[in-house]
């Protein structure tokens, strides 16, 4: 009776250690989420803010990733800045059908030869076409491709869209959500571990140089993916295209066009992921990567 009473207390203890643990650990992430969250949230916060020019490099955080000046783009700045308020894209439902229509019948549905690429990859992940978000930034001229592509393949997915552009969907399965008040939320821990599938199409490599007025944050990439990581739930996948430097063998940063990447901070990007699909398309200039949380 003694031996039972003993193992019993020795089971309770461990079962409320491991209990604790798990807390323990599940209130570090969040705390590192919510952290993630207010730091993006704090550079979003100033797009707009100073038009883009090359003196801003002088006051950018160190970064393991070279810049280069290449391009000095800043046509998305005068837009934003001289469209305040940012109009609003307004989405009709037949507009998504008539896209969704396209991809069927395998007319051109896209903006480039290369948005195909996405395609072929969502259809060897359609399982996870669930709950999704698509993040982005800004756009100039705005087509719902992806989103058709998502309901081509699962005409009951939800969407989110999460970017600076003001949309109102028509279609009852997708919604914007502006990035700052996405972001808002996420701080106080409301959006964690709720997504199936987060893809971010070409916007990472833009993200933290000043594009569109916004401070300068050369590691905004790395503190971007993290956000991912968190919004997703367990077994989420991430799907990322980026810009490959196929004429070398480093990353950099051409300012302030984007970023071009290579092994040595892919590597960053891949870490707490496990990589379930990796292609490369545009004769090697593009790179398309499936991470699983």
């Amino acid at each position: 009776m003694k031996n039972i009473i003993i193992k019993s207390s020795f089971n309770f203890l461990f079962l409320f250690g491991f209990l604790l643990s798990s807390f323990y650990c599940f209130e570090l992430a969040s705390n590192k989420c919510q952290k993630i969250a207010t730091k993006l949230l704090t550079l979003h916060k100033t797009l707009g803010n100073q038009k883009p020019r090359y003196e801003l490099l002088l006051h950018a955080n160190k970064s393991s990733i070279p810049i280069e000046k290449e391009v000095l783009l800043d046509h998305e700045f005068d837009q934003i800045v001289n469209t305040r308020p940012l109009k609003n894209v307004e989405i009709k439902k037949s507009h998504i059908l008539e896209l969704i229509e396209l991809i069927r019948n395998g007319k051109d549905y896209y903006n480039s030869m290369n948005d195909i690429y996405l395609d072929k990859t969502l259809q060897l992940f359609k399982s996870k076409i669930q709950k999704v978000a698509i993040f982005g930034l800004y756009e100039t001229n705005y087509l719902p491709w992806i989103e058709a592509v998502l309901l081509n393949l699962n005409p009951l997915a939800h969407i989110w869209l999460i970017d600076y552009q003001p949309k109102s969907y028509e279609h009852e399965n997708i919604k914007w959500v502006h990035l700052n008040d996405f972001l808002n939320r996420d701080s106080n821990d409301q959006n964690s571990d709720q997504f199936d599938l987060v893809i971010d199409y070409l916007a990472i490599e833009k993200v933290g140089l000043g594009r569109y007025g916004e401070d300068i944050s050369i590691d905004a990439d790395l503190d971007t993916i993290k956000l991912y990581n968190c919004v997703l739930r367990k077994n989420g996948l991430l799907i990322l295209s980026m810009s490959w430097n196929k004429y070398g063998n480093k990353s950099y940063t051409g300012f302030n066009s984007g970023r071009l990447y290579h092994n040595d901070r892919l590597d960053e990007i891949k870490e707490n992921f496990k990589v379930v699909y990796e292609n490369f398309y545009n004769f090697g200039s593009k790179i398309i990567l499936v991470m699983e949380k």
